[in-house]
């Protein structure tokens, strides 16, 4: 007998209206994987329209005047505008592919799909990760988003691909920046010459 098991317990009893959610649960347990994989994917695309706000209303308080400036970041920024065309136009496509192919339960381009929107994020990301700064801003943190939404959409070895993949695009962005394929840029006014 164990050093606890003498110790008294209570049993909260549920409220009624959460025993009303149980067959929900039960229903979401025994759910076919593959529908399960697609809400998943339409949730991921969901994230990403979140992801193209955020782009946007910072692009726009780039222009708000003396904003910037005070926060010692460059104003009338671009980039974030055409990362969020670029994510929209995306979006649009991978849930098109979504409403086409969701039928078909053995169509193999629904994780093609989902491979293809890991990819292109990552690309996004190290391009975002190279304006802002590789090394001197925590932006290049938005790996682990990536590697997050991974390991719970994926398999485990699936998610150490997309870790693998993550961390060579941030190594080959220091990479090029540091032998001067590509030039050091910056977010900030004040970094914007070469270490």
């Amino acid at each position: 007998m164990a050093k606890y098991d003498a110790w008294p317990t209570y049993q909260l009893p549920l409220p009624e209206k959460y025993s009303e959610r149980q067959p929900i649960m039960a229903e979401l347990l025994t759910e076919d994987p593959d529908s399960l994989f697609i809400r998943n994917m339409h949730w991921y695309c969901k994230l990403r329209w979140i992801v193209v706000s955020i782009f946007l209303v910072f692009g726009g308080l780039s222009y708000v005047p003396g904003l910037f400036m005070k926060l010692g970041l460059i104003s009338k920024l671009v980039w974030p505008f055409i990362i969020a065309a670029i994510l929209s136009v995306l979006n649009v496509i991978y849930l098109s592919y979504l409403r086409i192919n969701n039928k078909d339960k053995q169509n193999k381009i629904i994780p093609f799909n989902l491979w293809i929107q890991i990819i292109a994020d990552l690309i996004c990301a190290t391009v975002i990760v190279h304006i802002c700064g590789s090394i001197e801003t925590p932006v290049s943190f938005v790996y682990l988003f990536h590697i997050v939404l991974a390991s719970i959409m994926l398999s485990r070895a699936e998610s150490f691909a997309v870790t693998f993949m993550a961390s060579s695009m941030y190594l080959i962005c220091m990479q090029l920046e540091r032998t001067g394929i590509l030039g050091i840029s910056s977010i900030f006014q004040n970094n914007l010459m070469p270490h």
